[in-house]
């Protein structure tokens, strides 16, 4: 047992030793993410619809094995409601909505590739992801009329999320790299009345980015 609790330590050790030899990397990403729509006048009824998202991403290499992963990214979705007043509205009847989100996500990348040749290396992510609603357009589908604007700094409009996914890089050249990346984010609280349009939702993104060592 004690031998067994020595080669695990030893095992770390090499690993964290190695994180001087470690990697930074900034780039760009893009792609699209789909996630569950209420359909208008049908109760308890959704279809799943795809939306587009892209930001800007930056990878920390921790080790060999480890490192962190973080950015900036921009979501849309939308959906049709239909609203009912008493009054005079000009946005009585069905609307389109279109929402606009930032996400700050901040994940662990664990490297599977135990090949140094090999072409394409696989990583998995898993964390967090914090995403705030940054801007509403509303368009009635009858009168035609807009309400637009961006949201305030202090709106309960955001939402938490649990992170996963898979990553696989290629390096392209010594300096840039090229990646995939599907994934899921589970909504930490989807019953929340602030939080009906922040559904849970899977992705798929493709990142391009320029690597350098830190030392």
């Amino acid at each position: 047992m004690k031998k067994a609790v020595l080669i695990i330590l030893g095992v770390f050790s090499a690993e964290f030793a190695f994180s001087q030899k470690g990697e930074h990397t900034l780039g760009i990403q893009f792609g699209a993410n789909a996630s569950k729509v209420k359909q208008v006048g049908v109760k308890d009824k959704y279809e799943t619809k795809v939306f587009p998202l892209g930001g800007v991403f930056y990878d920390i290499a921790l080790s060999k094995r480890l490192g962190i992963s973080t950015g900036l990214q921009v979501r849309t979705f939308e959906e049709n409601r239909d609203y009912r007043f008493f009054d005079y509205s000009p946005f009585h009847g069905e609307n389109v909505l279109k929402y606009t989100y930032l996400d700050l996500p901040l994940n662990l990348m664990v490297n599977f590739n135990f090949r140094e040749t090999q072409a394409w290396k696989p990583y998995l992510l898993f964390g967090y992801n914090y995403s705030r609603l940054i801007y509403r357009k509303t368009t009635n589908l009858h009168s035609g009329a807009i309400s637009k604007g961006f949201t305030d700094f202090h709106s309960v409009w955001q939402a938490h999320y649990l992170h996963a996914g898979l990553e696989v890089h290629h390096a392209l050249s010594e300096k840039f790299m090229l990646a995939i990346n599907p994934g899921f984010c589970f909504n930490l609280d989807p019953d929340s009345f602030y939080n009906e349009q922040h559904e849970s939702f899977v992705y798929l993104k493709l990142k391009f980015g320029r690597r350098w060592n830190r030392n």
